[in-house]
């Protein structure tokens, strides 16, 4: 992105949240409501936004790559249920953070509520093939075995994320999205994806109207 240094400028003048104190906030137990918008209109957002939110920061870092590789069943059921909007439904993936090495096997459910529940283990594995712990992992937490699972797409994108002063709300934004199934490649430099997790109560984002 063109624009990062511009961005760093702007986080700048962010107060930081820790990991640690972000915890508070980590909403495992969630509403969440995305918003898809030009990637030139971040620095914009970002600059109305920071009287009312801390960004994460780790080791002076404040954007953060990541690497996730989905997986489903042949006929792609998680996908189309998504797709679809149908509730009740499931989300696979490893997630690596690139700046830390660290990996996790999530599982996210969407209730009929329409809250996401996430579940997550530790996994020193990142390639296709799922290992033993992380079949029983998702052999106890979901209805559809591992062994119909198989990876289907890789994404990467850079993230930083902004959680609102009175810590009941989270804001992650992707932008330099990129895409890549094994055969084909997409990148989506233009568009920047942001997702406001929150307790259930009003958004306060500045977004939401």
């Amino acid at each position: 992105m063109s624009n990062l240094v511009n961005l760093n400028n702007i986080l700048s003048q962010y107060n930081g949240i820790s990991l640690s104190e972000m915890d508070s906030v980590s909403l495992l137990d969630r509403m969440d409501s995305k918003f898809v918008f030009s990637a030139k209109l971040l620095p914009e957002i970002l600059v109305q936004a920071k009287d009312n939110y801390k960004v994460l920061t780790i080791d002076k870092e404040r954007i953060f790559s990541y690497r996730s590789l989905y997986f489903d069943t042949s006929d792609n059921k998680m996908y189309l249920d998504h797709h679809n909007g149908r509730l009740n439904r499931y989300k696979v993936r490893i997630r690596t953070y690139i700046n830390t090495g660290i990996s996790f096997l999530e599982i996210k459910f969407k209730t009929k509520n329409g809250r996401t529940l996430k579940k997550r283990i530790k996994t020193d594995n990142i390639d296709a093939v799922l290992t033993d712990e992380s079949r029983k992992f998702i052999s106890e937490n979901m209805p559809i075995s591992a062994g119909a699972l198989e990876p289907k797409i890789y994404s990467t994108f850079l993230r930083l994320t902004l959680v609102d002063n009175k810590l009941s709300e989270r804001v992650t934004i992707d932008y330099d999205l990129g895409f890549e199934n094994g055969s084909h490649n997409k990148t989506l430099s233009n568009l920047a994806i942001a997702e406001v997790k929150h307790d259930g109560k009003k958004i306060r984002f500045l977004f939401h109207s």
